[in-house]
């Protein structure tokens, strides 16, 4: 009976780790540290994670919040491996 359900609990356990990485180093860490009942401020301090990530998700998705003037000068300075390294001595020949 185990044996059949390994898959499904592979599968089980890959979203679980997804979803606890997603979650801020120390809230990720101290759920880890818990293998008992979580205490209130960690159930909190979950909730808390999560809304954050959604809501940002959402606010970037609405285009809410965002820098539009950050956006858009990344076109103007050329943000990419030739554009970043042009003012570089180390990419200019030896006179």
């Amino acid at each position: 009976m185990v044996i059949a359900k390994q898959p499904v609990l592979a599968d089980y356990g890959r979203e679980v780790r997804s979803a606890i990485n997603q979650l801020p180093p120390d809230v990720s860490r101290n759920l880890l540290a818990e293998y008992r009942e979580p205490q209130p401020q960690l159930v909190a301090q979950l909730e808390e994670a999560i809304i954050t990530r959604e809501l940002a998700i959402e606010n970037a998705a609405q285009e809410v919040n965002l820098d539009q003037q950050w956006l858009q000068s990344a076109n103007a300075r050329r943000m990419d491996e030739v554009g970043l390294s042009a003012d570089d001595d180390w990419n200019s020949p030896a006179p």
